[in-house]
């Protein structure tokens, strides 16, 4: 028989090493850390690890309170998401995150989940800015 799509995530989380052991807590130092950082500079060094084009333009998006999540367009028209993690430089949450989503989009359903863009210089879906911080790019989901 047919799996649900809820089963599916289920089998997609446990095959990359279930939710055990990773801290989802955040300080709130680490929300302070913004607070002294240029936005547009580290936006567009992010792009540049995903992107061979200087002139995208950014737009905040509605909501989120965490993490820095702009719209992402490029001079071809495209549109994309960035999200620049405030999680402390937490790698192992990052990896974690991107490793399910890969399993879940590899199966069918009846919904979609983000699917992130290689970086251009690495192939990794995310990448570390200068300021510690952990970036990645997705497609836009209809």
């Amino acid at each position: 028989p047919a799996l649900s799509s809820s089963r599916r995530a289920q089998l997609a989380l446990r095959k990359v090493g279930g939710a055990k052991k990773l801290n989802m807590l955040q300080t709130f130092t680490e929300a302070d850390t913004w607070k002294a950082t240029d936005i547009p500079k580290l936006l567009k060094e992010a792009a540049t690890h995903f992107l061979d084009d200087e002139n995208v333009k950014f737009t905040p998006t509605s909501g989120g309170v965490n993490n820095l999540v702009q719209y992402v367009d490029t001079s071809d028209g495209q549109r994309y998401v960035m999200r620049i993690y405030n999680n402390g430089g937490n790698s192992v949450r990052v990896k974690y995150e991107h490793a399910v989503l890969k399993e879940l989009n590899k199966q069918s359903m009846s919904f979609q989940v983000p699917n992130y863009v290689p970086s251009k210089k690495t192939g990794d879906t995310h990448i570390l800015l200068s300021n510690g911080a952990e970036a990645c790019m997705c497609n836009i989901i209809p």
